[in-house]
Order: C-alpha cells, then sequence, then structure tokens
C-alpha cells in the first residue's frame, strides 16, 4: 500500500503548495459594465496576456482601483467589432 496505489489505482497528491493561488474561471454576469480580467476574457475568448497588451495599448478602457484592473465592456466590444471589420477588410485585398 506505501507504493501509492489503493485497491489499483493510482492515487495522485492533490495537496497544493502554500501561497499558490489556484485559477478561478469566472462568469460573467451581463448586467456588469466593468469586468475583471477573467470576465472579459471569457465574454471574447482571449487570454489575460492579449486583454493585458491590448489594454496597454490603450485600445480598451480600463481602471485600476488599488491593484485591480476592471475593463470596460462597451469599449471591449467596440474593440472586437473594430477588428473584425480590420480582419474582413484585409481578407479582401
Amino acid at each position: 500500500m506505501g507504493d501509492g496505489t489503493h485497491n489499483g489505482r493510482r492515487i495522485q497528491d492533490r495537496t497544493l503548495k502554500q501561497g499558490v493561488r489556484q485559477p478561478t474561471v469566472a462568469r460573467p454576469t451581463p448586467e456588469r459594465e466593468w469586468l475583471t480580467y477573467a470576465e472579459a476574457g471569457e465574454i471574447v475568448g482571449l487570454s489575460r496576456v492579449t486583454l493585458w497588451r491590448v489594454v496597454c495599448a490603450g485600445e480598451v478602457e480600463a481602471a485600476r482601483v488599488g491593484r485591480a484592473v476592471r475593463i470596460n465592456r462597451q469599449s471591449l466590444n467596440a474593440y472586437m467589432k473594430r477588428s473584425a471589420e480590420d480582419f474582413t477588410t484585409a481578407e479582401t485585398k
């Protein structure tokens, strides 16, 4: 039994290192105007890093409150529409 199995099944160690945060999947609600990176990523299907780059480039409106950053939903939607238009325009050329 000391070989890491129990009744023939492998037991996985599920202990977490102290201080390590586990990622959470945010569920955006339609009425919220300001979104976390996780919520914004869930809505538009972009990674946190990509969203961070877009925010830093000033292409999407964001606000910082302390260490928290919130992304404006309307600004994000407008950015995605502009990106789609740029993509379709480039495809036709």
